[in-house]
């Protein structure tokens, strides 16, 4: 068992989720202060990112989805913004 299953097996899957929707406003925040402020906020938006990276592989875990399964959301989704892009 690894830190993120101890991590879920220690809090809980609900007390996660919660806790990957409050690391995901905190993301949102630091992206609008480096918007106002400019550069010298993007670490804080680095420093979010690594806590909504590891939150939502513990969300992946709860909710035992498999890389096939993201990988094909995220082939999709490309393929649309091409689209749109292109």
């Amino acid at each position: 068992m690894d830190i993120l299953d101890k991590a879920i097996a220690f809090y809980g899957p609900d007390n996660q989720m919660m806790q990957t929707c409050e690391e995901l406003s905190e993301l949102i925040q630091a992206i609008i202060k480096y918007q106002r402020y400019g550069e010298e906020r993007a670490p804080d938006i680095a420093e979010e990112i690594a806590d909504c990276e590891i939150m939502i592989e513990q969300v992946k875990r709860i909710l035992e989805f498999t890389e096939y399964d993201i990988d094909a959301w995220k082939k999709r989704k490309l393929e649309r913004l091409e689209r749109y892009i292109s």
